[in-house]
């Protein structure tokens, strides 16, 4: 921050507060690898004002232009305090270290922009793809199947936020130069129009753990550890949601769909399930069709534990805690993530692969951290009675409660019968950890330049 533009912050913004003093609100430990004075990036010690993302085409790219970044930084007068590796695959999206395809569900945002680059006046397009059919009514509310349309203040500041029932339209309205105007949170400066708050995690992942895990508890279960995989995330390895293709629901003979059965590698189709209602697939736009096997209705969480990871962070059309789906609404999250350290191999023993330090950098942006991220992270994913009771996130939960040594639970259906997954120890740790502030160009140039 830059002189008193800091103080437009409230002083009870989790930002102003800063990161190390929210991690026990968030489940992290006070030892070990997770608690934050043993991370990698962000010690209560530490004092980050900067973090700069490079992401470029190729390998050599990035170190170019890093190599200039560190010399114009020092020149500045900064100093580097730490840097990490990441890399994406070639398509855009990851495969976690945990082999299970990652961020394949986004909300879709709300808004239109000039065709012209600069305008203030002439034709628009909108922001979000418009896939469903105009006569069906989810048309309203969601641009590809099952991605929740959201009003763009929820993550840009100076926009238009969802407010409790309010009904969804697309003609949002921007508030500049009003502080408390509906867009704009108060407590926040009027610099911080088109800017957006951005969490970031470093999530060690132990592969070697998660996969011993999977091979003993579907042994005990007479599953396949596959079948656990999907139970924990409520997706199938390749992203096929657990509700459109259940498995084969015989002992040991529970697997994700054939390979020819390509849902979870199609964007169109892969979120287009709900958890309850069962108002069949959308209608699509010029004749496109949805071909795979619709969702089953699972308001029991039979199919879908209530704690796997995906009804655990969006409950969807699901009443939880909070009330109806559009409450949800006013807890995502836009989210971007990256790997990093090396894959690992399927022949290494399981303590040694996890002496090999890899894992996913995992980046979130939104207008109230408390909210958002912190809501997910504290009042769901850590819960084990919500948003709906069933236990605690298994993949990114924490059960910080004294004697209980860290220790999670989850219930989950085998077969017709209630079975308890009990986890002793974490798959996900948290190694480094941060909130920054994510300015517009515009506040880049007239508030940030020296």
């Amino acid at each position: 921050m830059i002189g008193d533009d800091a103080n437009g912050f409230s002083d009870l913004d989790p930002f102003r507060v800063g990161f190390p003093l929210r991690s026990a609100y968030l489940g992290d430990g006070e030892e070990g690898d997770g608690a934050p004075n043993n991370g990698k990036f962000g010690r209560s010690s530490d004092d980050h004002d900067i973090m700069a993302i490079i992401e470029c085409d190729t390998e050599y790219d990035v170190i170019e232009v890093n190599d200039k970044l560190k010399v114009s930084s020092y020149e500045a007068g900064l100093s580097l305090t730490w840097e990490q590796v990441g890399q994406k695959e070639v398509d855009g999206e990851t495969t976690n270290m945990f082999k299970f395809r990652d961020g394949v569900s986004q909300p879709d945002v709300y808004g239109t922009y000039y065709v012209t680059a600069g305008a203030t006046s002439g034709p628009t397009e909108k922001l979000w793809k418009e896939t469903i059919a105009p006569t069906d009514f989810r048309a309203e509310h969601f641009g590809i199947p099952g991605n929740n349309l959201i009003w763009p203040g929820e993550f840009i500041f100076g926009y238009r936020r969802a407010t409790g029932d309010i009904k969804w339209k697309p003609d949002i309205g921007r508030h500049d130069n009003q502080s408390t105007a509906e867009g704009l949170i108060p407590g926040v400066p009027k610099w911080a129009i088109d800017g957006t708050y951005q969490v970031f995690r470093r999530l060690t992942m132990k592969t070697g753990r998660f996969r011993t895990f999977l091979n003993t508890t579907g042994a005990q279960l007479n599953v396949s550890p596959d079948y656990v995989g999907a139970l924990l995330f409520g997706r199938w390895a390749n992203g096929e949601p657990i509700v459109r293709w259940p498995g084969v629901n015989t002992p040991g003979n529970n697997a994700p769909g054939p390979a020819e059965y390509a849902l979870g590698a199609n964007p169109d189709f892969r979120n287009n399930f709900t958890f309850i209602e069962t108002y069949g697939l959308a209608p699509l736009r010029a004749g496109k069709v949805d071909p795979f096997p619709p969702p089953v209705s699972d308001p029991l969480g039979a199919v879908c534990p209530f704690a796997s990871h995906i009804r655990k962070v969006n409950p969807r059309d699901s009443t939880t805690d909070q009330g109806g789906p559009a409450v949800t609404d006013r807890h995502r999250i836009l989210r971007r993530a990256s790997n990093f350290g090396k894959d690992p191999l399927p022949c290494e023993n399981p303590d040694e692969e996890d002496q090999e330090d890899r894992g996913l950098l995992f980046f979130a942006y939104q207008t109230d951290l408390q909210d958002q991220f912190e809501f997910l992270q504290h009042q769901w994913a850590n819960s084990v009675d919500a948003p709906i009771p069933g236990g605690i996130d298994p993949i990114i939960g924490q059960n910080s409660k004294l004697g209980e040594n860290r220790v999670r639970k989850m219930t989950v259906n085998i077969f017709g019968i209630t079975k308890e997954i009990v986890m002793p120890q974490e798959f996900v740790v948290p190694t480094g950890s941060g909130y920054f502030f994510t300015p517009s160009v515009t506040s880049l140039k007239d508030v940030f330049t020296v």
